[in-house]
């Protein structure tokens, strides 16, 4: 509820915490966090101070970004995230991870 993530960029996740106090407690589980990512490709944890951007549902937003900065993901694109998000146990962490990779995979390269 106090995080959502920003950003996935080839191995290193970002992820926006809404409160300096969450900011720390989560710095302190970063090597933690960082050693459970490792399984799914992810190598570096960054948190940062900001805004959550997680609907009503928990679903991640696309509305920080125009339609027109993302492109469709082919069905072969969806199903290899798919496969490396289902390895995730938690289903609300493995529901996140997955929103979050589909959206690095839309997002246009500017």
């Amino acid at each position: 509820m106090h995080t959502s993530p920003v950003e996935l960029k080839g191995s290193k996740l970002v992820i926006s915490v809404d409160s300096p106090a969450w900011l720390q407690h989560l710095k302190f589980l970063q090597k933690e966090i960082v050693e459970k990512m490792t399984a799914h490709g992810i190598t570096q944890v960054q948190f940062r101070l900001g805004k959550i951007r997680l609907d009503k549902e928990h679903k991640v937003s696309d509305k920080m970004a125009p339609p027109e900065a993302f492109i469709e993901l082919t069905e072969e694109e969806i199903c290899r995230i798919a496969q490396i998000a289902d390895d995730i146990e938690d289903s609300d962490l493995r529901e996140v991870v997955r929103q979050t990779m589909e959206k690095a995979a839309r997002r246009k390269l500017q």
